[in-house]
Protein backbone atom coordinates (compact mmCIF):
# COMPACT_ATOMS: atom_id res chain seq x y z
CA UNK A 1 0.00 0.00 0.00
CA UNK A 2 2.86 2.36 0.83
CA UNK A 3 4.30 1.70 -2.62
CA UNK A 4 1.08 2.83 -4.27
CA UNK A 5 1.09 6.07 -2.25
CA UNK A 6 4.74 6.65 -3.14
CA UNK A 7 4.05 6.12 -6.87
CA UNK A 8 1.02 8.43 -6.77
CA UNK A 9 3.06 11.05 -4.92
CA UNK A 10 5.85 10.87 -7.50
CA UNK A 11 3.36 11.16 -10.36
CA UNK A 12 1.79 14.23 -8.76
CA UNK A 13 5.20 15.85 -8.38
CA UNK A 14 6.14 15.08 -11.97
CA UNK A 15 2.88 16.50 -13.29
CA UNK A 16 3.53 19.78 -11.51
CA UNK A 17 6.98 20.20 -13.07
CA UNK A 18 6.80 22.26 -16.25
CA UNK A 19 9.42 22.88 -18.83
CA UNK A 20 9.41 26.65 -19.08
CA UNK A 21 10.77 28.51 -22.02
CA UNK A 22 14.30 29.68 -21.48
CA UNK A 23 14.97 33.20 -22.72
CA UNK A 24 18.43 34.19 -23.89
CA UNK A 25 20.19 36.96 -21.98
CA UNK A 26 19.31 40.46 -23.32
CA UNK A 27 22.82 41.09 -24.66
CA UNK A 28 22.60 37.94 -26.79
CA UNK A 29 18.89 38.30 -27.67
CA UNK A 30 19.68 41.73 -29.17
CA UNK A 31 21.55 39.95 -31.98
CA UNK A 32 18.30 38.61 -33.48
CA UNK A 33 17.41 40.41 -36.71
CA UNK A 34 19.08 41.60 -39.90
CA UNK A 35 22.24 43.67 -39.83
CA UNK A 36 23.96 45.56 -42.66
CA UNK A 37 27.75 45.73 -42.89
CA UNK A 38 29.03 49.30 -42.39
CA UNK A 39 32.78 48.74 -42.05
CA UNK A 40 35.10 47.83 -43.68
CA UNK A 41 33.00 48.12 -46.87
CA UNK A 42 29.43 49.43 -46.66
CA UNK A 43 29.07 49.91 -50.42
CA UNK A 44 28.41 46.21 -50.98
CA UNK A 45 25.14 46.10 -48.94
CA UNK A 46 26.35 42.91 -47.28
CA UNK A 47 23.85 41.59 -44.74
CA UNK A 48 23.95 39.26 -41.77
CA UNK A 49 20.79 37.85 -40.13
CA UNK A 50 20.55 36.07 -36.80
CA UNK A 51 17.63 33.78 -35.86
CA UNK A 52 17.39 31.83 -32.60
CA UNK A 53 17.77 28.09 -32.96
CA UNK A 54 14.54 27.14 -31.16
CA UNK A 55 15.40 23.43 -31.30
CA UNK A 56 18.29 24.15 -28.91
CA UNK A 57 16.98 26.38 -26.10
CA UNK A 58 19.55 28.80 -24.66
CA UNK A 59 21.40 27.97 -21.49
CA UNK A 60 25.01 29.11 -21.06
CA UNK A 61 25.54 29.10 -24.82
CA UNK A 62 22.90 30.45 -27.22
CA UNK A 63 22.62 28.82 -30.64
CA UNK A 64 21.63 30.83 -33.73
CA UNK A 65 21.17 30.26 -37.43
CA UNK A 66 22.93 32.88 -39.51
CA UNK A 67 22.41 33.83 -43.12
CA UNK A 68 23.17 36.76 -45.31
CA UNK A 69 24.13 38.14 -48.67
CA UNK A 70 27.52 39.21 -49.96
CA UNK A 71 28.14 41.03 -53.22
CA UNK A 72 26.38 38.39 -55.30
CA UNK A 73 26.32 35.27 -53.14
CA UNK A 74 24.21 34.17 -50.22
CA UNK A 75 25.57 32.27 -47.27
CA UNK A 76 24.31 30.46 -44.19
CA UNK A 77 25.71 28.80 -41.10
CA UNK A 78 25.45 28.26 -37.36
CA UNK A 79 26.57 30.62 -34.62
CA UNK A 80 27.04 30.24 -30.90
CA UNK A 81 27.22 33.18 -28.48
CA UNK A 82 27.62 33.65 -24.74
CA UNK A 83 26.66 36.47 -22.43
CA UNK A 84 30.33 37.46 -21.97
CA UNK A 85 30.64 38.29 -25.69
CA UNK A 86 32.26 35.11 -26.95
CA UNK A 87 31.06 34.09 -30.41
CA UNK A 88 31.83 31.25 -32.76
CA UNK A 89 30.48 30.85 -36.28
CA UNK A 90 30.58 27.39 -37.83
CA UNK A 91 29.40 25.50 -40.87
CA UNK A 92 29.40 28.52 -43.19
CA UNK A 93 28.34 27.59 -46.69
CA UNK A 94 28.03 29.80 -49.73
CA UNK A 95 25.78 29.61 -52.76
CA UNK A 96 27.72 30.78 -55.76
CA UNK A 97 26.12 32.88 -58.46
CA UNK A 98 26.94 32.16 -62.07
CA UNK A 99 29.85 34.08 -63.60
CA UNK A 100 30.93 36.01 -60.52
CA UNK A 101 34.13 37.41 -61.81
CA UNK A 102 37.39 36.97 -59.95
CA UNK A 103 37.26 40.26 -57.99
CA UNK A 104 33.72 39.72 -56.72
CA UNK A 105 34.54 36.14 -55.75
CA UNK A 106 37.65 37.26 -53.83
CA UNK A 107 35.74 39.99 -51.94
CA UNK A 108 32.97 37.56 -50.92
CA UNK A 109 35.52 34.90 -49.97
CA UNK A 110 37.52 37.36 -47.83
CA UNK A 111 34.35 38.50 -46.04
CA UNK A 112 33.35 34.88 -45.27
CA UNK A 113 36.87 34.13 -44.02
CA UNK A 114 36.65 37.07 -41.62
CA UNK A 115 33.11 36.17 -40.55
CA UNK A 116 34.08 32.53 -40.03
CA UNK A 117 36.95 33.50 -37.75
CA UNK A 118 34.80 35.67 -35.47
CA UNK A 119 35.74 35.18 -31.82
CA UNK A 120 33.90 37.96 -29.96
CA UNK A 121 31.01 40.40 -30.34
CA UNK A 122 30.13 43.74 -28.78
CA UNK A 123 27.16 46.04 -29.18
CA UNK A 124 27.91 49.74 -28.76
CA UNK A 125 25.45 52.20 -27.16
CA UNK A 126 24.62 53.62 -30.62
CA UNK A 127 23.43 50.14 -31.71
CA UNK A 128 26.50 49.24 -33.76
CA UNK A 129 27.32 45.52 -33.66
CA UNK A 130 31.02 44.74 -33.75
CA UNK A 131 32.31 41.28 -34.64
CA UNK A 132 36.00 40.79 -33.86
CA UNK A 133 37.74 38.34 -36.18
CA UNK A 134 41.22 36.82 -36.35
CA UNK A 135 41.83 35.70 -39.93
CA UNK A 136 43.55 36.50 -42.28
CA UNK A 137 44.61 39.16 -39.74
CA UNK A 138 42.72 40.54 -36.77
CA UNK A 139 40.10 43.22 -37.27
CA UNK A 140 36.47 44.23 -36.80
CA UNK A 141 33.33 43.92 -38.89
CA UNK A 142 30.81 46.65 -37.93
CA UNK A 143 27.07 46.39 -38.63
CA UNK A 144 23.94 48.50 -38.17
CA UNK A 145 20.56 46.88 -37.61
CA UNK A 146 17.58 47.17 -39.92
CA UNK A 147 18.95 49.10 -42.87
Amino acid sequence: MNTIYAVIGCLLLLCQCKQGTVEPPPTVAALVGTWTLMQPDSAASTTLSFALDTANPPHDIVSFYVQGKGLQNTYKGRMYATVDGTMQIQELSQTASADLGQTTYQIDRLYLTKLGSTARFNQLPDGTLQLFFGSPSSGTLSYKKGR
